[in-house]
């Protein structure tokens, strides 16, 4: 949907996930694309959090996509809400 309805670059690509002594790492491998063309991403989560501060919720909960659309521009925004923590779809 994304490379057809929005034009979006999507691509194939291979991913992995590894959890090891307390540190995810994401990796992934574009298919096709240029030998050597990869991400890798470590990451050690830390506590869940309660209740989000305000610059938490600035970061996270008012993304959304900015993408043309039939000659104008169109915002499709991020639909989730942070609660206890959590993401979640609204209802």
């Amino acid at each position: 949907m994304g490379r057809a309805g929005f034009r979006l670059p999507c691509l194939w690509s291979r991913m992995s996930v590894r959890a090891a002594d307390g540190i995810v790492t994401y990796t992934s491998r574009r298919r096709p694309g240029p030998r050597g063309a990869y991400s890798r991403v470590a990451v050690r989560p830390g506590a869940r959090v309660g209740e989000p501060t305000g610059l938490e919720h600035l970061l996270t909960a008012r993304r959304g996509m900015h993408n043309a659309f039939f000659g104008g521009a169109a915002y499709l925004p991020n639909r989730t809400t942070v609660r206890a923590g959590r993401r979640t779809a609204p209802s």
